[in-house]
């Protein structure tokens, strides 16, 4: 893959955690093939790019569609609007970590040893969710500023809810690292706006 296609792919598993997360919050359900391909991507380190840490363009459609009409519309809805917020913070997050070596090796370690530990049980097994939120609320969560999450109160009060969300903006920063290292960062996202909506609709039709 080129380097525009790279930062695609990052971006796009991004707008598709972000717009994960404002459904779960909002709704209280998701998209399950989403979210699967998303947590899967959280312990897939040997990629040899970004593509493969999602395994398959195919997996990314939902999220070549939002990046495309995201960038597209200027975000002016109110869901786009929460979406995007969620995005540009979790790209911040993604700086302080960068600055933050030590907590970056943890962050691998503990996920190796989640992998390990439950590797006779399903991806999104409620037991797994809930190590990664914990993980996120230990590690990302404690970088500071905290990503305050709208939705309704009565799915933000339920604990595997919750998991879910936390779990998700895990992989969300997995996808700003990849952003990151393809050579994505917030100014791209003005100058080569154009160039990235072009390149979401066309690996939108390939899937």
């Amino acid at each position: 893959m080129n380097d525009l296609e790279n930062k695609c792919v990052a971006l796009s598993a991004l707008f598709m955690a972000t717009e994960q997360i404002d459904t779960i919050a909002y709704q209280g359900n998701s998209n399950q093939h989403d979210v699967r391909t998303l947590i899967e991507s959280l312990f897939i380190n040997d990629a040899n790019d970004s593509v493969g840490i999602y395994g398959e363009l195919g997996k990314l459609k939902n999220g070549f569609s939002k990046t495309a009409m995201l960038l597209g519309n200027d975000g002016q809805q109110a869901d786009s609007l929460e979406i995007m917020r969620y995005v540009i913070s979790l790209m911040h997050l993604e700086t302080q970590l960068r600055k933050n070596a030590q907590m970056g090796e943890q962050l691998i370690i503990e996920l190796e040893a989640i992998k390990h530990r439950h590797s006779d049980k399903d991806i999104l097994d409620p037991v797994i969710l809930e190590e990664l939120g914990e993980l996120y609320q230990s590690t990302i969560s404690a970088l500071g500023p905290r990503i305050m999450i709208k939705g309704e109160q009565a799915h933000l009060e339920e604990p595997t809810t919750v998991a879910k969300i936390r779990a998700l903006l895990l992989a969300g920063i997995r996808a700003a690292v990849l952003w990151k290292q393809s050579g994505g960062n917030r100014f791209t996202l003005l100058l080569s706006r154009k160039a990235l909506i072009a390149e979401a609709e066309k690996l939108h039709k390939s899937c």
